[in-house]
């Protein structure tokens, strides 16, 4: 591949030694740009981190062998004393034992929605700390804080004083000093986070970050320590999709100029047209995406290559819909769906029995009353839960159970049915557009009259849509819903 003249300046900026934040836009060859950077410095001792094993593995047969491809987790792991890694083998702690040595008690809770008293019990409680703890880890923190404390959407309708969370950050703190002072069983972000706490240099001359945009605080200090290495950061800023898993916007406050790819490689002026009128609505001003000579199209007599949704409800919803309309299709899907089938399970025996073990519906005496709680009170759950609930009212929870108790995966599917999240970095001819993304501008509260609207937008949805559009190669369906 000819360099381009953007890849050129970046590529001279990198000889001359400058630490660079590299603005990518989707499909515009980051990582071809990183490697064209590595052979323009062949005496210089490389390391190129990415955050899994699929993007490193395809990166060793493509960089010069002066580079070292590696995660920022085997990094860590490589400079952990082997006797901690050794601790990760072995029985994870028990919840029972953790109760008993933690001296957890349970928690006595209130709804004023619900207008009823619940007990959170111990076991419960367990769950919260260890995700309290997770947290914490993959923060940029240096002590455990009251931000950091987790309380599940399954009690997400009963209200918390700050003395009910005090006891569950003081429950993470002792969990955190016991995994600190004992010998135990670990987890992988445990080592993670003591390594980025101990501030050490990892001795290379070069550190290149691909898909630096998901960076989660506990890496940014282990590169913020890295003070002798030139540092190098590609990503696209606009593909930010896991902020909600602690990911840290790296090019605020880095010492580095930034640089841009605006060329995607990917698909043909026509989609870059319609991420460009996207991307303004994100970042006013913030450059213009170029596509190929290649040819886009919008409509396709053929089924899609893959659905992308913008949350897992309504992937059950595609796959329903599609597997109604033509029983002979393959489909597979990809995406985290079991636990809101066990939901519509729970649904369907409080129909049943009025009566449900589910933690959400375990308070309603009926089917029909649950119904008219979430339909006044949505906003309190989880977008997922209250699809799945609306889906289950139209057609059934019974009907979804019967329908993916034949679900099996294929080697060839016809269709794939996924997430924007696990869209991210993958490509295909015909992409189908679901109907659930949340990209309406957020009218303005303001009842002045004659006051002009500026509009405001949720970015983190803007990002998924952006991302699920530019997925496309050839042909994109289903776009009009959405047209601006």
């Amino acid at each position: 591949m000819t360099p381009t003249s953007e890849q050129l300046h970046i590529i001279d900026k990198a000889v001359k030694g400058d630490n660079l934040i590299i603005q990518a836009f989707a499909g515009a060859a980051k990582t071809t740009t990183l490697h064209m950077i590595a052979k323009a410095l062949p005496q210089k001792k490389i390391l190129y981190l990415a955050f899994n094993k699929a993007i490193v593995t395809e990166a060793v047969s493509k960089m010069p062998t002066n580079v070292t491809c590696r995660t920022i987790h085997s990094i860590a792991y490589s400079h952990t004393p082997k006797d901690v890694i050794g601790r990760l083998k072995g029985p994870k702690l028990e919840m029972k034992w953790l109760v008993s040595h933690l001296k957890i008690k349970e928690i006595n809770v209130y709804s004023d929605k619900l207008k009823k008293n619940a007990v959170v019990n111990q076991f419960r409680i367990v769950a919260w700390v260890n995700r309290t703890l997770s947290k914490y880890m993959n923060s940029s923190a240096t002590d455990l804080e009251l931000n950091h404390v987790y309380i599940d959407a399954d009690y997400s309708l009963y209200e918390y004083t700050t003395a009910h969370k005090t006891q569950i950050l003081k429950y993470a703190k002792d969990l955190w000093n016991y995994y600190c002072n004992s010998n135990c069983t670990i987890t992988h972000d445990f080592y993670l986070k003591t390594f980025s706490l101990s501030n050490i240099n990892v001795g290379y001359d070069i550190i290149m970050v691909d898909e630096s945009q998901d960076v989660n605080g506990s890496m940014v200090n282990i590169l913020k320590s890295q003070t002798t290495s030139q540092l190098i950061y590609v990503g696209d800023k606009f593909q930010k999709i896991y902020s909600f898993t602690g990911t840290i916007d790296i090019t605020k406050n880095n010492n580095a100029e930034t640089l841009y790819l605006t060329k995607s490689f990917r698909f043909g002026s026509g989609i870059a047209k319609l991420a460009n009128s996207w991307l303004q609505k994100i970042e006013p001003g913030c450059g213009t995406l170029y596509g190929t000579d290649s040819e886009t199209t919008f409509k396709s007599d053929k089924n899609p290559n893959v659905v992308i949704c913008r949350t897992n409800a309504n992937v059950i919803k595609k796959y329903i819909e599609y597997t109604t309309k033509d029983k002979l299709l393959n489909i597979n899907i990809s995406c985290e769906i079991e636990p809101l089938l066990k939901f519509a399970q729970a649904l369907y025996d409080l129909e049943k029995t009025n009566t449900s073990a589910h933690m959400l519906l375990k308070h309603f005496t009926s089917i029909d009353v649950f119904y008219k709680f979430i339909e006044a009170n949505g906003d309190m759950f989880d977008t997922d839960i209250v699809r799945i609930a609306k889906l289950c009212k139209e057609i059934g929870a019974n009907t979804i159970i019967k329908c993916f108790s034949k679900y099996g995966e294929c080697t060839h599917p016809d269709i794939l049915i996924t997430t924007a999240h696990k869209a991210k970095g993958l490509e295909w001819d015909t992409v189908q557009l679901g109907d659930d993304f949340n990209v309406e501008d957020i009218k303005s509260k303001s009842t002045e009259v004659n006051m002009p609207h500026t509009p405001q937008y949720n970015k983190e949805e803007l990002r998924l849509f952006y991302v699920a559009i530019t997925r496309t190669k050839k042909c994109l369906l289903g776009y009009d819903q959405y047209k601006s």
